[in-house]
Parts: structure tokens; sequence; C-alpha cells
């Protein structure tokens, strides 16, 4: 179940990832599979942190971090 679940997520987005790509919003130096990925970390990453207590600010400068790394150059 967990194995589906994260195939689910990857694909969805790998989809939104790619079309990013292709309309030139995010960078295309890594591949959607690689990218989408790292977004998924991250996601994972800012859940354990709100659980250790992590208040918004944290949250908010861990998901601008991440998803600037997405953006062209």
């Amino acid at each position: 179940m967990l194995e589906r679940d994260l195939a689910v997520r990857l694909t969805m987005l790998h989809t939104a990832i790619r079309s990013g790509q292709r309309a030139g919003d995010i960078t295309a130096e890594r591949g959607a599979d690689t990218l989408a990925r790292y977004v998924n970390a991250a996601i994972g990453g800012m859940r354990v942190a709100a659980q250790g207590g992590a208040d918004r600010a944290t949250l908010e400068g861990i998901a601008e971090t991440a998803l600037d790394a997405l953006l062209p150059r």
C-alpha cells in the first residue's frame, strides 16, 4: 500500500513538473523524475520538522527554498 501511494504521488509530481519544464517555468537541468523525488523528500522533511515543533515561518522558509531549486537559471 505504501509503495502504491508513493508511486501515485511521484507520478502526479512528475506530470506537473514535466508540464512546468515544457512551459519553461521549471528547470530542465534535471529530469522530472529526479525533481519529483526531490519535492517528495522536501515535503516529507517538512512533515518531520512540523512534528518536531517547527513554526510556520520555518516551514515556509523550507518550502520557499525547495521551490527556488526548481526555478530555471
